[in-house]
């Protein structure tokens, strides 16, 4: 972790994983209509970020509610 007072944080992390067997089936593709209707939570304090995730998903017709932080989100969250 890399922090800096008034810039932000980054998290770096390693993951260590088994490569995949190519006998396993294919996993199945997801799409808008198998997905229902999702509610998302969006906590993001830049606002540049929070209009172009907006407009990412409400191409896709799903419910979007944003935080400006954490805190919100958890107030957003306990009212949804």
């Amino acid at each position: 972790m890399k922090s800096t007072l008034n810039r932000g944080s980054e998290f770096f992390f390693t993951l260590t994983y088994k490569k995949a067997n190519p006998t396993e089936t294919a996993p199945k593709l997801v799409t808008k209509n198998s997905l229902g209707h999702l509610k998302i939570l969006l906590c993001e304090d830049n606002v540049l970020n929070q209009k172009l995730a907006k407009s990412v998903i409400n191409n896709f017709g799903f419910h979007l509610d944003i935080a400006q932080n954490g805190e919100e989100g958890i107030e957003l969250l306990s009212q949804n």
